[in-house]
C-alpha cells in the first residue's frame, strides 16, 4: 500500500517508539505484521494468525509499511518516510532499535530477505524508473540487479535462495506501456523471464515455503484476485474467486494457509484462507483499513 504513497512528504525526523521490547523472542509462534491506516497515516502492527494479540509497533506520525521479516523473525524491514523520502529501515524487535538501511534521497519500498538472512532485495526509483536492488543486511553494497529499461517492483526470494520473483512492466512503445507480469530471475539478476505470461495485470508474487508454487495477484477476472501457479508458471488457478478485490498474498510458514488483503467488507481487511482457497475468513475485523500481511517463520 505504501508504494502508492510515494509522493507524500515526511512530517518530521523524530521517531517515537515504545521503550520495551516489542516481541518475546523466546516464544515466537509465527506472527503476522501488517499495515493499518490511522487518520490517513499507514502504521505497522503485529497480530497472531487468528487476529488476536494486536500490537501497534509504529506509534508515530509517518507512513510505514512494505514489511518483511528476517528469517529468524527478530527483525522487521519496512519503508518509512521519516527522513523525507521513503527509505528501507530495520526494526530490531528485541532491542526496539531502528536503523535506516538504504539511506539515500530516493524512494525505496518492498523488502524481501534472502533465506540465509545475509541480503535484502527491494525496489528503488533511483535509476529514474523502478528497479530491483539487493543490499547486504546491514545496508551496504546496494546493487541494481534487474538493471533493465522496464519498471520493476515487489521482489520475493525463492526459499532455496537461487531466484527472485518480481513484477515487471515492459515498455513496448508510446501507445503500449505493457501490463505488469510476474517475472523471475536468478539471484544475481540474470536469466530474466516472464513467468505468468498472461494478457492481464499480474502482481505481488509470493513463493510458497517449499518453493513449488507462487501465489500472486491478478486482474484477469475484472477485479484483483489471489491466484497460484507452479513455480515454472503452469497451472494458474484463481483461489479467492469472488466479486471483490483481493491482493498481496502471504503464505503461512507451513504452506497450509494464505493471508491476503480484501475489499469485500467495504474497506481493506486482512483475510485468511486455506491454500486451496477454502475457508476465507476476516481476521482483522476492524473499522480501519488494514492491508499487506507479512508472515514470520516462527520458531
Amino acid at each position: 500500500m505504501l508504494a502508492s504513497l510515494a509522493g507524500i512528504v515526511g512530517l518530521s525526523s523524530v521517531f517515537c517508539a515504545p521503550k520495551a521490547p516489542i516481541l518475546d523472542t523466546e516464544n515466537l509462534e509465527g506472527q503476522i505484521a501488517f499495515e493499518a491506516r490511522k487518520e490517513h497515516i499507514w502504521q505497522m502492527h503485529l497480530m497472531d494468525p487468528d487476529g488476536t494479540n494486536l500490537k501497534d509497533i509504529s506509534n508515530n506520525l509517518y507512513d510505514e509499511g512494505s514489511i518483511a521479516w528476517s528469517p529468524e523473525g527478530t527483525i522487521l524491514t519496512f519503508s518509512s518516510n521519516r527522513t523525507g523520502s521513503y527509505q528501507i529501515h530495520a526494526l530490531d524487535l528485541e532491542g526496539n532499535q531502528v536503523t535506516n538501511l538504504s539511506n539515500n534521497q530516493y524512494d525505496d519500498f518492498s523488502t524481501a530477505w534472502s533465506p540465509d538472512g545475509k541480503k535484502i532485495a527491494f525496489e528503488s526509483i533511483r535509476e529514474e524508473n523502478w528497479q530491483i536492488y539487493v543490499m547486504d543486511a546491514q545496508g551496504s553494497s546496494q546493487v541494481n540487479i534487474s538493471n533493465n529499461k522496464f519498471l520493476n517492483w515487489h521482489p520475493d526470494w525463492s526459499p532455496d535462495g537461487k531466484k527472485i520473483a518480481f513484477e515487471c512492466r515492459q515498455y513496448i512503445d508510446e501507445q503500449d506501456y505493457g501490463k505488469r507480469q510476474i517475472y523471475v530471475m536468478d539471484a544475481d539478476g540474470s536469466s530474466q523471464a516472464n513467468l505468468s505470461n498472461s494478457d492481464y495485470i499480474d502482481r505481488h508474487p509470493a513463493w510458497s515455503p517449499d518453493g513449488k508454487k507462487i501465489a500472486f495477484t491478478s486482474y484477469r477476472d475484472g477485479h484483483y484476485q489471489i491466484y497460484v501457479m507452479d513455480a515454472q508458471g503452469a497451472n494458474q488457478v484463481n483461489l479467492s474467486e469472488n466479486d471483490y478485490d483481493d491482493w498481496h498474498p502471504a503464505w503461512s510458514p507451513d504452506g497450509k494457509k494464505i493471508a491476503f488483503t480484501s475489499s469485500r467488507d467495504g474497506h481493506y481487511q486482512i483475510y485468511m484462507m486455506h491454500a486451496d482457497g477454502s475457508g476465507q475468513t476476516n481476521i482483522t475485523n476492524s473499522d480501519q483499513d488494514s492491508c499487506c500481511p507479512a508472515w514470520s517463520a516462527g520458531d
